[in-house]
């Protein structure tokens, strides 16, 4: 996509730094650097890279090439890159991040990527950059192939610049930050020599958005912010071979529950290696049992080297120990950091997909208050024909709320979801429909409803439209519909194919019926506001039924 030439006003930051017209408390505050905000800090010395055989056999003098015709510098001189990323303050931002890159070559600021117009979607013209931010010595452009769509490059001096997100690199050069931004780094990268990449995680930023929004962390690591106030790995593979992970507690006994955790994670990556060794081992294709007694051997060696050692608040764990000579990292380092991350790689998929489960209700509870502000109460369970007997479910009739217009045109809304016509539509389910962790069939959805006499939605009748089914309005939720339950993600026994007009018929005297078979921590549920809640398995039976009914003069669950 080719952007007009409409910068500053289609760059946010610098939107955000055009003065107020006349209400001067309209004015953005200014950036602060704040160290706090900063999750990542990742230093890796090219120049020892560079040095080393491996790059011999690559196109060294293509990448000058590349380097210097479009952004007027050769990364082949680059000597290091420092990679500073910060998290999100704000609930639904994405993180910013900026490289601090040093060259052993002279920059020039007139060819400072100065052909960086040719290869991207739009660069801002240098004219426009120094009216809108004079202290910028480089360049601002857009390409939404990027992952970052919107970059800045300022040149520092004539061997440093910075390059990375314009939301962070902007301001900290309108503000004059560089040096408070190098000067905070400068100690995190405090490595010896031998070490060729090191990075630092802070945990104070993730412990300051899990305490503001609540932010989603796998359960088994819910108390590592809490105990931990940084993590660093430093690898050496030029002159020597040796990985360094050590993490900073908050105190001792902090420090002694992360051990436990990381030993037992250990503990569960070498069991997983040598179970997946065994079944190879007990394989009759000779080469696969071969593997399996290859995996066991280096396994067993690998985990004997392998133990966290606590000292205060410091937790520290160094493969090959020193005064091993290494040669045995390139065999088994792959193994040790898989065997180590399977578990939190494991923990951490559940919580990604928990939260995309929670994201789907998210927005079907909007979609239901947009056909409810459309239509004046909310959807119908199904529509109906002249008897009485279900057509098509809510779902199909919330389409057009969830951008899914076309799809929707494409039913014929006088016929049942098995129609010979409407059957053809099934497997054009919508992804907001499928919790990603299910495992129910093809094109089925867990999804549901609650109906019932007293609850959100009521069995329809012969009364409910083809053509914008109506069910209860909100006057009907005495209890208060930030009290009524209006969604439940139920589990896979319960999931019916999206357009049959089926859902949880809720026996208040079985209430947990097909809600127990908990794929995350608790319950997904959508209330009747609109808000996501997910309700512990400790919730009562009694809890769950005032949740469900919307007008038992019980409002809130019980204690």
């Amino acid at each position: 996509m080719n952007l007009p030439s409409c910068w500053p006003v289609c760059s946010p930051v610098l939107q955000a730094q055009e003065p107020a017209a006349a209400d001067e408390t309209s004015t953005p505050e200014k950036f602060k650097f704040d160290p706090e905000e900063v999750l990542l800090v990742a230093h890796i010395r090219t120049d020892r890279l560079f040095s080393t055989k491996y790059m011999e056999g690559q196109p060294v003098e293509v990448v000058t090439a590349i380097g210097k015709k479009y952004g007027g510098v050769d990364p082949m001189q680059f000597t290091s890159i420092t990679f500073v990323q910060t998290f999100p303050v704000e609930q639904f931002e994405s993180p910013k991040l900026l490289a601090i890159v040093k060259t052993s070559e002279a920059l020039n600021e007139e060819t400072f990527f100065a052909g960086i117009d040719e290869i991207v979607e739009h660069a801002i013209p240098k004219e426009e950059v120094a009216k809108a931010v004079p202290q910028l010595r480089g360049r601002a452009f857009f390409d939404n192939r990027l992952p970052i769509p919107a970059f800045a490059a300022h040149l520092i001096d004539e061997h440093t610049f910075l390059i990375g997100d314009e939301r962070f690199v902007l301001p900290v050069v309108q503000e004059d930050a560089i040096d408070e931004l190098t000067s905070f780094i400068k100690p995190l990268m405090a490595t010896s020599e031998h070490v060729d990449l090191s990075a630092v995680a802070k945990l104070v930023p993730i412990r300051k958005k899990i305490e503001k929004f609540g932010f989603p962390f796998p359960k088994r690591f819910e108390q590592v912010p809490n105990d931990a106030e940084s993590v660093t790995v430093q690898l050496s593979f030029v002159d020597r071979m040796q990985a360094n992970v050590q993490i900073e507690a908050v105190d001792a006994a902090a420090a002694k529950r992360l051990e436990t955790l990381l030993t037992s994670l250990m503990d569960e990556g070498k069991q997983s290696l040598l179970d997946q060794a065994q079944e190879m081992q007990a394989s009759e294709n000779k080469l696969e049992a071969a593997m399996g007694k290859y995996q066991q051997r280096i396994a067993t060696a690998m985990f004997q080297k392998l133990a966290p050692t606590q000292e205060g608040n410091t937790i520290g764990l160094t493969f090959p120990p020193d005064g091993d000579d290494g040669s045995e990292l390139n065999t088994v380092l792959a193994g040790a950091l898989t065997s180590i991350l399977l578990p939190v790689i494991n923990e951490a998929r559940i919580a990604a997909r928990s939260a995309q489960s929670t994201n789907n209700l998210k927005q079907l509870t909007i979609a239901m208050h947009n056909f409810y502000a459309t239509s004046g109460a909310l959807p119908a369970q199904a529509s109906t024909d002249e008897d009485g007997q279900k057509l098509l479910s809510w779902r199909v009739h919330l389409l057009p709320f969830l951008f899914e217009a076309d799809l929707y045109e494409q039913f014929h809304l006088d016929e049942p979801w098995d129609s010979d016509h409407n059957m053809k539509l099934i497997s054009q389910m919508p992804d907001v429909f499928r919790d990603p962790n299910s495992q129910a069939p093809e094109f089925h959805t867990t999804y549901l409803v609650p109906v019932g006499q007293n609850m959100a939605f009521e069995p329809p009748t012969k009364q409910t439209k083809e053509v914008v089914p109506l069910g209860l309005k909100f006057q009907a939720f005495t209890d208060g519909i930030s009290d009524t339950i209006m969604l439940v993600n139920a589990d896979d026994e319960a999931a019916v194919p999206w357009t049959k007009p089926d859902d949880l018929e809720v026996d208040l005297q079985n209430v947990w019926n097909h809600l127990n078979g908990f794929r995350y921590d608790g319950l997904q549920v959508g209330i009747g506001d609109g808000s996501v809640q997910t309700l512990p398995p400790k919730t009562t039976a009694t809890a769950l039924q005032r949740l469900f009914q919307r007008n038992d003069q019980q409002a809130g669950p019980a204690n």
